[in-house]
């Protein structure tokens, strides 16, 4: 990033031999356009500006796995189209990934219908002038209360217990590595914490 002061980054280097491998490269660089901020009331670029002012004629390649493409985040349009492309098939077959199998598996459980109820109707009052459905449920998805009701202390010990003996009958079959996605950081610290509390009563 450009020092207090400097508007944009300055010349390293203006050489044709140089080559620029990021990794990850749909991760931190994009943002060609100016952002102004609020605060200081100056513009801001990302760091794929930056760099190209730091070395204006380098020959970029982005190594990723997931390219993505939306407004001022498009890795095509920052490194160029395509020069090799392999998929996770190519990746199992050349002995690179291991095999990936997905399962659906569903833990029942019970929750405070009471509660579900009541906050459903306290976001169709607070978004009962709004149109847009989809607006709405997407409301209702990221609310901080909803993130509570599936977060609760009882409903992540009877789904760590339920993990631990499906992955337990798993791994007597097949041997592997097993990935949880949680709601969110809170939520996964909470059931990391239920897994331990099992394993220390077994």
């Amino acid at each position: 990033m450009p020092k207090r002061g400097e508007a944009c980054y300055p010349l390293l280097i203006n050489c044709k031999n140089i080559v620029v491998l990021p990794d990850e490269a749909h991760g931190s660089y994009y943002s060609f356009h100016a952002v102004l901020e609020k605060e200081t009331r100056h513009f801001r670029y990302g760091y794929a500006k930056h760099k190209r002012d730091a070395l204006p004629v380098a020959i970029f390649v982005g190594f990723t796995g997931k390219p993505i493409e939306s407004y001022d985040r498009n890795t095509r349009a920052v490194f160029g189209d395509y020069v090799s492309i392999c998929d996770i098939r190519d990746a199992v077959t050349d002995g690179a990934t291991m095999p990936r199998y997905y399962e659906s598996h569903l833990a029942k459980f019970d929750i405070n219908r009471v509660e579900i109820a009541k906050f459903n109707i306290e976001i169709e009052e607070l978004f009962e002038d709004v149109e847009d459905i989809a607006f709405r449920e997407k409301a209702k998805s990221r609310w901080p209360i909803l993130e509570k009701l599936v977060g609760v202390e009882q409903l992540l010990k009877e789904v760590a217990e339920n993990l631990i003996k499906h992955f337990e009958v798993r791994d007597n079959i097949i041997e592997g590595l097993d990935t949880i996605v949680c709601k969110s950081r809170e939520i996964y610290v909470h059931l990391y914490n239920a897994f331990i509390a099992l394993k220390q009563e077994s």
